[in-house]
């Protein structure tokens, strides 16, 4: 945690004006620059940080979350909307890259807008995603 602190509040790596920005590979560089955290855990933080500091009603949150809840059924939902991937259950993990699942988040987020006819957020479809994995975990 004081590596994060360290790197968040060092000035010369821009960490604000970039979670503002919603620069997509900020949750992969504090896993390279502040030791073993993973993706989930990174990604998190930027969400909430980016939450609290900048997001208002008109403006969505610029971040996924990368858990292992949206890892396990991410690749069904791709399937359901067509978006070409190569993943499974199995190689997507806690160590994949978060800027590779936010493409493809972003991608299912643009798919299902289309086929539902009406705007998903990413909150939204995080939420989704968390609740079909725990309603066949029930």
């Amino acid at each position: 945690m004081y590596k994060l602190v360290n790197y968040i509040s060092d000035p010369k790596n821009d960490f604000f004006k970039r979670l503002k920005d919603g620069v997509p590979s900020l949750p992969d560089e504090l896993v390279d620059n502040c030791g073993t955290y993973t993706t989930s855990f990174s990604s998190k933080a930027c969400t909430q940080l980016y939450e609290y500091l900048y997001m208002n009603k008109d403006d969505g949150n610029k971040y996924y979350k990368n858990d292992k809840y949206v890892r396990a059924v991410l690749p069904y939902y791709l399937d359901y909307y067509g978006v070409k991937h190569s993943y499974n259950r199995k190689n997507i993990s806690k160590n994949t890259k978060y800027e590779e699942l936010y493409k493809l988040l972003d991608e299912l987020k643009n798919a299902a807008t289309i086929k539902e006819g009406k705007e998903i957020t990413r909150e939204a479809l995080d939420q989704i995603l968390w609740f079909c994995y725990k309603s066949f975990k029930a």
